[in-house]
């Protein structure tokens, strides 16, 4: 792990914007005609945003969405990666071979404007095929840390990316949880992820509910139906669950005000996240190595 994190900063150090700039050229066609094929609809920048990954406008819909807690699952994120991830697996049985996985998954990652959310996702997803292969034996959370170190090390100007650090941070968060269920596990990532939401519009503790709830049916449900809808002329099924979903989080919504945002720089973030992987880091391997001793 340590000889990775080395050549990450070894690689930061003489990268330049240069491959930054070359993969925004590259997904430029891919995402405008992403855009391009989205259905004619009252919610056409919805599916645009879900599907292609392009900015929603201010509306009182996005408001309701961020209020409930569930703005990150309409504009794509690392989760619609591993989303896709599970419907190719599903596809295919578990049968296709990774490296045509990756290439549609790379795709995807292009269409949708290769935001850092999503690039980290796949170059998480490739490091943890490699610890398969090569039985390297890496935790999740040395996993999710090589993954984060190797963004910076290849996008150094991540490191002002507030979507990156939001993202890492979320990865994190899941994987210290995943051994919780239920509203226990949402609030408790609700709780690693505060120092980071503060700075911006901290979501109410109640939307844990809405995670818990809400957010599988817009993974597995919504974000599926609206990528087929750029296909198949669907879009007037869609419509009905887009406007259904608006109408119960207007309602919902008001009784979740978002909190007031408390001014954090964005060093001391940084700092927090990586004091979390490396407490992460040390725990598990140490429980891990305990508990292999005792057996």
């Amino acid at each position: 792990m340590w000889l990775i994190t080395i050549l990450a900063v070894i690689v930061w150090n003489f990268s330049s914007n240069s491959l930054m700039n070359n993969l925004a050229k590259i997904s430029e066609i891919p995402h405008r005609f992403c855009i391009e094929q989205a259905p004619t609809s009252d919610y056409q920048e919805f599916y645009q945003a879900i599907v292609c990954g392009s900015q929603l406008s201010e509306s009182f819909f996005k408001i309701f969405l961020r209020n409930c807690g569930l703005l990150h699952l309409i504009v794509v994120s690392g989760s619609h990666l591993i989303f896709l991830g599970f419907f190719i697996d599903k596809v295919f049985r578990g049968k296709i071979q990774f490296h045509w996985k990756f290439l549609l998954l790379l795709t995807y990652a292009l269409i949708s404007a290769a935001q850092p959310p999503v690039i980290r996702a796949l170059i998480g997803l490739c490091v943890h095929h490699i610890n398969d292969t090569k039985r390297f034996f890496w935790t999740s959370q040395q996993q999710i840390w090589i993954s984060m170190i190797l963004s910076l090390g290849l996008f150094p100007e991540w490191i002002t990316s507030v979507s990156f650090l939001l993202s890492s941070t979320a990865a994190l968060a899941l994987c210290l949880c995943s051994k919780l269920t239920g509203l226990k596990k949402h609030l408790s990532i609700y709780l690693l992820l505060l120092p980071v939401l503060l700075p911006l519009n901290p979501p109410h503790p109640l939307t844990a509910l809405s995670n818990a709830f809400v957010a599988p049916l817009l993974g597995l449900v919504l974000f599926p139906l609206c990528a087929l809808s750029f296909i198949f002329p669907i879009a007037s099924l869609v419509d009905w669950l887009w406007f259904a979903l608006n109408k119960f989080l207007s309602k919902f919504s008001e009784y979740l005000p978002p909190l007031s945002p408390i001014s954090i720089s964005k060093p001391t973030l940084w700092v927090y996240v990586m004091a979390l992987n490396l407490f992460a880091i040390f725990f598990f391997t140490y429980r891990r190595r305990k508990n292999a001793v005792q057996s």
